[in-house]
Protein backbone atom coordinates (compact mmCIF):
# COMPACT_ATOMS: atom_id res chain seq x y z
CA UNK A 1 0.00 0.00 0.00
CA UNK A 2 2.76 2.05 -1.12
CA UNK A 3 1.51 5.54 -1.71
CA UNK A 4 -1.60 5.51 -0.12
CA UNK A 5 -2.19 7.85 2.41
CA UNK A 6 -5.37 6.88 4.89
CA UNK A 7 -7.40 9.91 6.06
CA UNK A 8 -8.57 9.39 9.15
CA UNK A 9 -12.06 10.78 9.66
CA UNK A 10 -13.36 12.89 12.57
CA UNK A 11 -15.71 11.15 15.31
CA UNK A 12 -18.65 12.76 15.48
CA UNK A 13 -18.08 13.96 18.65
CA UNK A 14 -14.85 15.60 17.33
CA UNK A 15 -16.44 17.20 13.91
CA UNK A 16 -17.91 20.30 15.87
CA UNK A 17 -16.71 22.56 18.43
CA UNK A 18 -17.55 22.51 21.76
CA UNK A 19 -19.35 26.10 21.77
CA UNK A 20 -20.93 25.23 18.39
CA UNK A 21 -22.77 21.85 19.90
CA UNK A 22 -23.59 23.67 22.68
CA UNK A 23 -25.36 26.46 21.30
CA UNK A 24 -27.07 24.34 18.92
CA UNK A 25 -28.94 22.53 22.52
CA UNK A 26 -29.45 25.97 23.29
CA UNK A 27 -31.28 27.00 20.60
CA UNK A 28 -33.17 23.91 20.41
CA UNK A 29 -34.46 24.16 24.00
CA UNK A 30 -35.68 27.70 23.27
CA UNK A 31 -37.83 26.37 20.61
CA UNK A 32 -38.95 23.34 22.53
CA UNK A 33 -39.69 25.90 25.08
CA UNK A 34 -41.25 28.62 22.84
CA UNK A 35 -43.96 25.27 21.43
CA UNK A 36 -44.58 24.37 25.20
CA UNK A 37 -45.73 28.37 25.68
CA UNK A 38 -47.70 28.19 22.24
CA UNK A 39 -49.70 24.65 23.29
CA UNK A 40 -49.91 26.02 26.83
CA UNK A 41 -51.57 29.04 25.67
CA UNK A 42 -54.61 26.59 23.48
CA UNK A 43 -56.14 25.24 26.54
CA UNK A 44 -57.57 21.69 25.42
CA UNK A 45 -58.85 20.45 28.83
CA UNK A 46 -61.24 22.98 29.34
CA UNK A 47 -63.91 21.41 31.52
CA UNK A 48 -67.42 21.76 30.10
CA UNK A 49 -69.38 21.44 33.84
CA UNK A 50 -67.17 24.44 35.27
CA UNK A 51 -67.63 27.01 31.89
CA UNK A 52 -71.47 26.19 31.56
CA UNK A 53 -73.63 28.86 33.55
CA UNK A 54 -74.10 32.74 34.84
CA UNK A 55 -70.84 34.95 33.95
CA UNK A 56 -70.08 38.43 34.38
CA UNK A 57 -67.55 40.88 32.37
CA UNK A 58 -65.19 41.85 34.80
CA UNK A 59 -62.87 43.97 32.30
CA UNK A 60 -61.59 43.87 29.14
CA UNK A 61 -58.79 45.15 27.59
CA UNK A 62 -57.49 45.37 23.31
CA UNK A 63 -54.83 47.60 20.83
CA UNK A 64 -58.12 49.42 20.12
CA UNK A 65 -58.91 50.91 23.50
CA UNK A 66 -62.30 52.63 21.03
CA UNK A 67 -64.29 49.12 20.57
CA UNK A 68 -63.94 47.77 23.92
CA UNK A 69 -64.76 51.36 25.42
CA UNK A 70 -67.93 51.87 26.86
CA UNK A 71 -70.57 52.08 24.16
CA UNK A 72 -67.94 50.03 22.07
CA UNK A 73 -68.71 47.32 19.86
CA UNK A 74 -66.02 45.00 21.57
CA UNK A 75 -67.19 45.89 24.89
CA UNK A 76 -69.46 42.84 25.72
CA UNK A 77 -71.57 42.62 28.79
CA UNK A 78 -71.92 38.44 29.40
CA UNK A 79 -74.95 37.08 30.61
CA UNK A 80 -74.44 32.86 30.16
CA UNK A 81 -72.46 30.69 28.49
CA UNK A 82 -72.77 26.99 27.64
CA UNK A 83 -70.36 24.37 26.65
CA UNK A 84 -70.97 20.88 24.82
CA UNK A 85 -68.74 17.94 24.22
CA UNK A 86 -65.58 16.96 25.15
CA UNK A 87 -63.34 19.78 25.91
CA UNK A 88 -66.09 22.53 25.45
CA UNK A 89 -65.64 21.53 21.22
CA UNK A 90 -68.88 23.77 21.08
CA UNK A 91 -69.46 26.98 22.57
CA UNK A 92 -72.67 29.30 22.87
CA UNK A 93 -72.30 32.90 24.22
CA UNK A 94 -74.61 34.85 25.48
CA UNK A 95 -73.94 38.59 26.15
CA UNK A 96 -75.12 42.30 25.54
CA UNK A 97 -73.72 44.70 24.02
CA UNK A 98 -74.74 48.57 24.06
CA UNK A 99 -75.98 50.72 20.90
CA UNK A 100 -77.20 54.18 20.59
CA UNK A 101 -77.87 53.86 24.34
CA UNK A 102 -79.73 50.84 24.50
CA UNK A 103 -78.60 47.10 25.31
CA UNK A 104 -79.27 44.57 22.14
CA UNK A 105 -78.66 40.35 23.23
CA UNK A 106 -76.09 38.77 21.06
CA UNK A 107 -76.27 34.61 21.28
CA UNK A 108 -73.11 33.18 19.47
CA UNK A 109 -72.30 30.04 18.36
CA UNK A 110 -68.56 28.43 17.92
CA UNK A 111 -66.76 25.44 17.26
CA UNK A 112 -63.52 24.92 18.42
CA UNK A 113 -61.34 23.99 15.23
CA UNK A 114 -57.75 22.19 14.89
CA UNK A 115 -55.91 24.79 16.17
CA UNK A 116 -58.08 25.33 19.58
CA UNK A 117 -59.69 28.24 18.61
CA UNK A 118 -63.46 29.30 17.87
CA UNK A 119 -65.14 30.88 15.16
CA UNK A 120 -68.23 33.64 14.97
CA UNK A 121 -69.46 36.18 13.35
CA UNK A 122 -70.01 39.39 15.26
CA UNK A 123 -69.43 43.16 14.21
CA UNK A 124 -67.18 41.01 11.52
CA UNK A 125 -65.16 37.43 12.48
CA UNK A 126 -63.79 36.60 15.57
CA UNK A 127 -61.07 34.39 16.55
CA UNK A 128 -61.31 33.17 20.08
CA UNK A 129 -60.05 30.65 22.70
CA UNK A 130 -59.35 30.66 26.26
CA UNK A 131 -56.62 31.39 28.17
CA UNK A 132 -57.18 30.80 31.74
CA UNK A 133 -60.14 28.88 32.57
CA UNK A 134 -60.33 28.15 36.23
CA UNK A 135 -63.70 27.54 38.98
CA UNK A 136 -65.51 31.04 38.94
CA UNK A 137 -62.84 32.35 36.39
CA UNK A 138 -62.41 32.83 32.93
CA UNK A 139 -60.18 34.89 30.32
CA UNK A 140 -60.92 34.93 26.75
CA UNK A 141 -58.66 35.79 24.11
CA UNK A 142 -60.54 37.53 20.95
CA UNK A 143 -59.16 38.25 17.19
CA UNK A 144 -61.92 40.56 15.34
CA UNK A 145 -61.70 41.21 11.78
CA UNK A 146 -64.38 43.94 10.95
CA UNK A 147 -65.77 44.27 7.99
CA UNK A 148 -63.48 46.72 6.96
CA UNK A 149 -59.86 45.20 7.51
CA UNK A 150 -59.53 46.28 10.55
CA UNK A 151 -57.64 44.37 13.34
CA UNK A 152 -58.43 44.19 17.05
CA UNK A 153 -56.47 41.60 19.55
CA UNK A 154 -58.78 41.43 23.22
CA UNK A 155 -59.04 40.24 26.03
CA UNK A 156 -62.36 39.88 28.31
CA UNK A 157 -61.97 38.27 31.92
CA UNK A 158 -65.48 37.01 33.09
CA UNK A 159 -65.89 35.74 37.15
CA UNK A 160 -68.92 34.52 38.82
CA UNK A 161 -70.28 36.05 42.16
CA UNK A 162 -68.22 38.95 42.66
CA UNK A 163 -65.01 40.79 41.19
CA UNK A 164 -61.99 39.70 40.69
CA UNK A 165 -59.45 38.54 43.35
CA UNK A 166 -55.70 40.00 43.92
CA UNK A 167 -54.48 36.55 42.51
CA UNK A 168 -57.22 36.78 39.43
CA UNK A 169 -56.50 40.09 38.48
CA UNK A 170 -53.00 39.57 38.68
CA UNK A 171 -53.21 36.23 36.08
CA UNK A 172 -55.63 38.32 33.92
CA UNK A 173 -52.84 40.74 33.21
CA UNK A 174 -50.30 38.87 32.20
CA UNK A 175 -52.39 36.98 30.29
CA UNK A 176 -53.03 40.46 28.39
CA UNK A 177 -49.42 41.12 28.47
CA UNK A 178 -48.18 37.85 27.08
CA UNK A 179 -50.73 38.09 23.80
CA UNK A 180 -48.97 41.73 23.19
CA UNK A 181 -51.77 43.84 24.85
CA UNK A 182 -50.60 46.14 27.00
CA UNK A 183 -52.01 46.03 30.66
CA UNK A 184 -52.16 49.30 30.70
CA UNK A 185 -54.77 48.85 28.38
CA UNK A 186 -57.06 47.02 30.91
CA UNK A 187 -60.78 48.80 31.63
CA UNK A 188 -62.67 47.52 34.94
CA UNK A 189 -66.49 46.65 33.90
CA UNK A 190 -68.91 47.91 36.14
CA UNK A 191 -71.68 45.00 35.33
CA UNK A 192 -70.91 42.86 38.95
CA UNK A 193 -72.16 45.71 40.93
CA UNK A 194 -75.60 44.70 40.15
CA UNK A 195 -76.61 41.19 39.82
CA UNK A 196 -80.47 39.21 38.45
CA UNK A 197 -80.89 35.95 40.17
CA UNK A 198 -83.50 33.99 37.93
CA UNK A 199 -84.35 30.44 37.49
CA UNK A 200 -83.58 28.27 33.87
CA UNK A 201 -87.37 29.51 32.65
CA UNK A 202 -86.50 32.99 32.38
CA UNK A 203 -88.22 35.01 29.08
CA UNK A 204 -86.03 36.75 26.72
CA UNK A 205 -87.97 40.23 27.88
CA UNK A 206 -87.13 39.46 31.52
CA UNK A 207 -83.12 38.91 29.85
CA UNK A 208 -83.60 42.32 28.52
CA UNK A 209 -84.22 43.68 32.02
CA UNK A 210 -81.70 42.36 33.62
CA UNK A 211 -79.44 44.60 31.08
CA UNK A 212 -80.98 47.87 32.06
CA UNK A 213 -80.47 46.52 35.62
CA UNK A 214 -77.38 44.84 35.81
CA UNK A 215 -75.55 47.21 33.34
CA UNK A 216 -77.57 50.08 34.15
CA UNK A 217 -74.01 52.39 35.24
CA UNK A 218 -72.65 51.85 31.53
CA UNK A 219 -75.64 50.23 29.48
CA UNK A 220 -78.50 52.55 29.95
Amino acid sequence: MDGCRYKREPLPHQSESQPLVMKKMMTTKAVLLFLALVLAAVRADVDPAEVTGSWATQAVASDDVSKTSEGGSLRPYFRTIECAGAGCQTITLRFYIKEDGRCVLYTLVGEKGADGNYRSEYSGDNYYRFLVQKPGFIVFYNHNVDVNGHETHMTVALAQGGQLSHEQSSSYGDATDANGISRGNIQEVASQDFKLQAGESIREDIDKMFCEIANKMECN
